[in-house]
């Protein structure tokens, strides 16, 4: 009898306390969206956020996943949080992200793709970052963050921000001034044409501009798109319908197609080849320019032309102004998340700015944070011409709810043109836009 009565009593105050407890927490708890963590009194969070990410944590090969590894470790250490990696090739995170929160048991967060950030909006597939980011920012830190990276995570389509860029990739050309002096690096449409014509030489396989223009979506985001809105067009409207069969998109495409198979300052190679393919070819010597992000940066130094000084770089040639596509791997957190608090400090965390440094030089992408770039390693003529060209002529991608679907229609056209420019280019994009509207019409 008395060990029962011994048990009621230790039950009863056992429960008074874990009351009390749970009444603190939960009176201090400011956090948008969730429940105090903080079991234990040391201010830590203890619980777990699984993170969907495309890079092994593990391989201690890759300098990449090393650094990531890193931080996490330390954010492990600050928080409390235990971060629980789930390994998804980078071409099919957005994918699994909608068909994990659909089916209710998605990770807490997930590297996405920015340019995929309508598609995943149009899905309900994240949450919304606006309540995070007014509790946790002030308006001289927000002041911090580049415009590249507010535009490429907040939606058109309800002005919300769903994502926090890790690093950001806009897009430039690469120049081997063996075969393009540097004081020859063509500015205009006009001298891109003018210098190919001096410095191609079929006969020796040496070509003054090789973009890639293959039948792949990714295509349109580094070469078609740009020189679209060079020209003052567009790929989509605010309503995500495509608009490339517009005056000034035609005169791209056509541009584009002339420098093969009018100006024949590009081989018929970039109709085929894959980006890798391409930057074998300029690794190799043999083309004077070729279009890429600055992460590729970690490749050319390598290259014998550049150990001689003689890897240059600039802004794409342009007919009005040059233009290039922003974008990069950012993190957000799925709508069905059961840890949405835990998964929004990870993201913060990243986003410090002495974080951003370090994951920008890992992976060579540039730091959201503009006060990172005061960081001596960011005091280089590479780094200070890729902030400029990033600031004054980047812009993220039309909106397109249905965005892979779109691009795929852009470039199935277009290379049509390019391998058969005797078509009627007006017909041959009007039918690919209303093709592509009556189906995916988001008006």
């Amino acid at each position: 009898m008395k060990k029962s009565i011994h048990r009621i009593i230790a039950f009863l105050l056992v429960g008074m306390l874990i009351l009390a407890f749970v009444g603190c927490g939960t009176s201090q708890d400011k956090t948008p969206g969730g429940d105090n963590q903080d079991k234990n009194g040391d201010g830590k969070d203890k619980g777990e956020i699984r993170l969907g990410i495309y890079v092994d944590l593990n391989d201690k090969e890759d300098s990449y996943a090393a650094a990531v590894a890193e931080m996490v470790k330390e954010f492990e250490e600050e928080t409390g949080i235990k971060v629980k990696p789930e390994l998804v090739p980078w071409d099919q995170l957005d994918s699994k992200l909608i068909i994990s929160n659909n089916g209710g048991n998605p990770v807490d967060v997930s590297y996405m793709s920015a340019q995929k950030l309508g598609s995943l909006v149009n899905a309900g597939a994240l949450k919304a970052l606006d309540d995070y980011i007014a509790q946790d920012y002030t308006e001289e830190e927000l002041e911090d963050f580049s415009p590249a990276e507010k535009a490429a995570t907040t939606s058109a389509l309800d002005g919300k921000k769903y994502a926090m860029l890790l690093s950001i990739h806009s897009r430039l050309i690469f120049v081997n001034t063996n075969i393009i002096p540097e004081d020859r690096i063509p500015k205009t449409w006009d001298e891109l044409i003018e210098i190919g014509k001096e410095v191609t030489k079929p006969d020796e396989n040496v070509w003054a501009f090789l973009p890639a223009m293959a039948k792949h979506y990714g295509n349109v985001e580094q070469t078609v798109a740009p020189f679209i809105w060079s020209a003052g067009g567009r790929i989509a409207d605010d309503n995500g319908n495509l608009v490339v069969n517009s005056p000034e998109a035609l005169e791209a495409i056509e541009f584009l197609s002339d420098m093969v198979n009018v100006h024949k300052i590009t081989p018929e190679a970039a109709y085929t080849v894959d980006g890798s393919q391409i930057r074998d070819m300029f690794a190799g010597g043999n083309i004077g320019m070729t279009i890429d992000n600055p992460a590729m940066m970690t490749i050319w130094r390598d290259t014998d032309f550049a150990k001689e000084g003689k890897l240059k770089w600039a802004p794409i040639p342009y007919k009005e102004k040059s233009q290039n596509f922003v974008n990069g791997f950012g993190l957000a957190i799925p709508s069905k998340a059961k840890n949405p608090d835990g998964a929004w400090k990870f993201i913060e965390f990243i986003s410090r700015p002495e974080n951003q440094i370090r994951h920008s030089l890992a992976e060579g992408g540039a730091p959201i944070r503009i006060s990172s770039r005061d960081n001596e390693a960011y005091d280089t003529d590479w780094w200070k011409f890729v902030f400029e060209n990033m600031d004054e002529n980047g812009r993220a991608m039309d909106p397109l709810v249905y965005y892979q679907e779109g691009l795929d229609a852009v470039i199935t056209a277009a290379v049509s043109y390019f391998m058969n420019p005797d078509q009627d280019l007006q017909k041959l994009m009007d039918d690919a836009v209303n093709n592509f509207n009556n189906k995916y019409s988001n008006k």
